[in-house]
């Protein structure tokens, strides 16, 4: 059984709480590195293994498998 993991960036949640002054190709670089973690998660979620996602910005580990979350770990 193999296991991956994920690293989710707090890029997500802040992006769209990001200064105004930020230039349109730096919001398009966001929205790319968002765009490649969703369809990570989404190549996981169809396997059979076992996967863990990481969220610094949340200090919380989460076990997952087939998308459902099994538990979450506080750090």
């Amino acid at each position: 059984m193999a296991l991956a993991c994920v690293l989710l960036l707090g890029a997500g949640r802040a992006a769209l709480a990001q200064d105004a002054g930020e230039s349109l190709r730096d919001k398009i670089a966001v929205l790319a590195r968002q765009t490649e973690l969703l369809e990570k998660r989404g190549e996981l979620a169809s396997g059979d293994d076992f996967y863990l996602l990481l969220d610094p910005a949340a200090a919380k580990l989460t076990l997952m498998l087939k998308g459902a979350v099994l538990r979450d770990y506080a750090m």
